[in-house]
């Protein structure tokens, strides 16, 4: 037993050295590994730098990048060869290009659905804005500033006015959007256009926040409610229409309240389905080109010379015929509906005599403190006004597109079919036929005549003739007529 006792302590002095022997070979093993780790992340760290260097990309840092963008600009060419590119880079170049190469970027333009390329667009597509009319220069021509304001398909221009107070600032706003939807599907050929006229110190601000807001607004609810948007028939468009019409009741709930308002014009297409909503007095309308047998050589060259020249006596001898459908009625305090629903609500009417149309919406301004007349029965924004009858729900008009196109053979007669959307800057001035002429002639009549290489710069020209012809006539040498805000868009419209 003795024997016993004495041996114990040993062997435990034994193992407990095994044990602290066993320990220091798992740290070691563990310090190595945790080494070769650190080394591992180092060297990769190292590497993404180095390939981040190498790649640089040409659109952030101005620099033309490695051969990873320039594989990525190899494959957007080929997309765009084969007819199925969305966006097309057009960036400007230093000094004045070559004919050659100034004919390649326009083909490159002429090819694309959308008109410039932006980065980080939101899910339901990448907006385009009309460009200044005054910022443009008429003696030279850029092919990658022309995709601001036109493509094959579509122009839009505005110009600002003359007014000088409270701020020399333009109050329209437009937006198309090209390829619109909800994000979770192939949106085809559908669209967004949207013409907002502010009116007042600060309807610029209401304008803008309904060009940004509204196309996200629409977008999310379709998003949400696919299942109702994917419905047959009218079930499907009462739910768009009530989507619509509930977007411009929320966007007069927020609509910030600086002061001012904006007329609404709002058309989508969905699949073939075409949505024309519309609140206060600016003018949208669906256009059909119908093309003549022949193109008069001499008749186009004098059409030439009138988009070209000065205001004078000539005009547009536009050579096929246009018609126009589902013309918007403008939302005046005259219409008796709507001077019965504003003064049910204690709001006060006051229509001239001698011009009805000219009838306006008295309320107390909170932002003037007076009384101001507000020249529509509908808008979004004006919340003094709304308070009275001013309501921002627009009507809307739902077109079938298949069944429109059967009811006006369009495909048979070789048809055109295009939409507009205008300011009353431009159509206070000039009737929606004359408008038509221009657009078809820009869009259609002038390409028919062979030619394609400067589609754009006539296109150009054509809508600033449109804007140039709207200006008041000046009869009075020694004072200068008030011109309005002036905005137009048009697209083409295919099945």
């Amino acid at each position: 037993m003795r024997s016993e006792r004495k041996q114990h302590p040993t062997l435990q002095a034994r193992q407990l050295q095994a044990e602290v022997a066993s320990l220091r070979r798992i740290i070691k093993i563990q310090n190595i590994a945790i080494i070769g780790l650190s080394t591992l992340f180092l060297l990769m760290m190292g590497s993404t730098f180095t390939l981040l260097d190498s790649i640089r990309h040409p659109d952030t840092d101005g620099v033309a990048g490695g051969r990873f963008w320039e594989g990525q600009r190899s494959l957007k060419a080929q997309r765009l060869q084969g007819g199925n590119a969305r966006y097309v880079h057009a960036n400007a170049q230093q000094g004045p290009a070559s004919d050659e190469a100034q004919r390649a970027m326009v083909a490159a333009v002429l090819a694309s659905r959308m008109p410039v390329a932006v980065s980080n667009c939101p899910f339901y597509g990448c907006a385009a804005s009309p460009v200044e009319m005054s910022e443009l220069d008429g003696s030279t021509f850029n092919p990658a500033l022309a995709t601001r304001y036109a493509t094959r398909s579509h122009v839009m221009i505005t110009h600002r006015s003359n007014r000088q107070k409270p701020a020399p600032v333009n109050q329209d706003r437009a937006v198309l959007i090209e390829g619109y939807g909800d994000g979770t599907s192939d949106p085809g050929q559908g669209f967004f256009l949207g013409l907002y006229d502010g009116h007042d110190d600060n309807g610029h601000d209401v304008a803008e926040f309904c060009a940004k807001g509204l196309p996200e607004v629409i977008a999310k609810e379709m998003q949400e409610k696919m299942f109702l948007r994917e419905s047959e028939g009218e079930a499907r468009q009462k739910w768009m229409v009530n989507t619509i019409t509930q977007a411009y009741v929320s966007a007069d709930e927020s609509a910030p309240k600086t002061g001012g308002g904006t007329t609404a014009i709002t058309i989508i297409r969905t699949g073939n389905e075409l949505y024309i909503a519309n609140t206060g007095d600016s003018t949208a309308f669906v256009g059909i080109y119908h093309p003549p047998d022949s193109i008069d050589v001499v008749a186009d060259s004098e059409n030439q010379k009138y988009i070209l020249g000065p205001r004078d006596g000539s005009h547009l001898n536009l050579r096929g015929k246009v018609t126009i459908h589902s013309l918007t009625v403008k939302h005046k305090a005259n219409v008796p509906e709507e001077r019965e629903r504003i003064e049910s609500r204690n709001g006060r009417v006051h229509v001239p005599q001698k011009n009805p149309r000219g009838a306006r919406v008295i309320a107390q301004s909170s932002f003037h403190h007076e009384d101001v007349g507000l020249a529509m029965s509908r808008s979004i924004g004006d919340p003094e006004w709304t308070a009275i009858g001013v309501i921002p729900d627009p009507d809307v008009e739902v077109i079938d597109l298949t069944e429109f196109w059967k009811t006006n053979t369009i495909e048979k007669s070789n048809a055109k079919v295009f939409v507009v959307a205008g300011s009353d800057g431009l159509f206070d001035t000039r009737k929606p036929q004359f408008v038509a002429n221009h657009v078809a002639y820009g869009l259609f009549e002038y390409r028919a005549a062979g030619r394609d290489d400067l589609f754009l710069k006539n296109l150009f020209h054509v809508a600033k003739k449109t804007v140039n012809m709207a200006f008041p006539i000046r009869r009075d040498p020694n004072k200068t007529p008030y011109r309005d805000d002036i905005t137009f868009v048009a697209k083409a419209i295919e099945l």
